[in-house]
């Protein structure tokens, strides 16, 4: 069944000599540098919070071209130990496009690679380039097939390394990379590099507030609640701390109440005595 699939792709080749030198230049060349672009724009989207602006997101964009090149790697060696062979060397009559290669093609390292690095885009939450890189992933697959270097199974076979490759290595190297980030990040080079999205947010830190203009006054909470008034004199920022004015207890506020009770009682003004004579 596989042999019929590629019979049946490489027909389609044969009736489209349009699109011959496309598929060599995304073979060769184009795929790496649309791959290559995938993940520099994945990085450059992370770092600006695009995707989130967690260092976990930005983690996985830097681990993605990592994925990427240990996918193709890894394909290269677990080919040549299957010994699968390719199209051209079993069927006759088979239109080939690219340079005809002697080694296995069982998996297919071109799409481990374009998988690996989707993969890893996608565990970056960039719900733009992510799936633009799936797309990009299967046709690289459908691309090998065309150019006449690999079985439909080979690709699929190097699509699902390439899943496995970018799940395992992102869920590993990512913590890492985010603690490496966030170290990095302190650095004055690394500010320019890495976003303060690296850095690990504490959801109890005070917000940020923006510099009084000079001349002006303005209040922000300090430590321990107290207010602190910021006055700028020249050059110089001052900061001055002024507590804040003790909150009256209970037992403050409540009025005095005399100890004396009402006896029921009733008394008359008592009359002016007179002087005697």
């Amino acid at each position: 069944m596989d042999s019929r699939w590629f019979l049946e792709v490489n027909r389609l080749v044969a009736e489209s000599g349009f699109a011959h030198g496309m598929a060599r230049a995304f073979h060769s060349w184009a795929a790496f540098a649309l791959f290559g672009l995938l993940v520099a724009a994945g990085y450059l989207r992370a770092r600006s919070g695009r995707t989130g602006g967690g260092a976990r997101q930005l983690a996985a964009s830097v681990a993605a071209p990592l994925t990427g090149v240990l996918a193709y790697l890894v394909a290269l060696p677990i080919a040549r130990a299957i010994g699968h062979q390719r199209p051209y060397q079993v069927l006759a009559g088979v239109v080939v496009l690219a340079h005809r290669s002697t080694s296995p093609g069982l998996p297919n390292a071109q799409a481990a690679m374009a998988l690996a690095v989707a993969v890893a885009l996608l565990f970056a939450q960039d719900h733009l380039l992510g799936p633009l890189a799936v797309l990009g992933a299967l046709a690289v697959a459908f691309n090998e097939c065309y150019v006449g270097l690999a079985f439909p199974a080979d690709a699929a076979a190097g699509l699902g390394l390439g899943l496995f490759i970018a799940i395992l290595t992102v869920v590993i190297t990512r913590p890492a990379f985010a603690a490496v980030l966030g170290l990095i990040g302190r650095s004055f080079l690394g500010r320019m590099l890495v976003p303060t999205v690296a850095h690990s947010r504490n959801p109890l830190a005070p917000a940020a507030t923006a510099p009084a203009a000079p001349g002006s006054r303005s209040t922000s909470a300090g430590p321990a609640g107290l207010p602190v008034r910021l006055a700028a004199t020249g050059a110089v920022r001052v900061l001055e701390s002024r507590p804040l004015a003790p909150r009256p207890t209970v037992s403050d506020a409540r009025p005095a109440v005399s100890d004396a009770r009402p006896t029921g009682a009733v008394t008359f003004p008592k009359a002016p005595e007179r002087p005697k004579p």
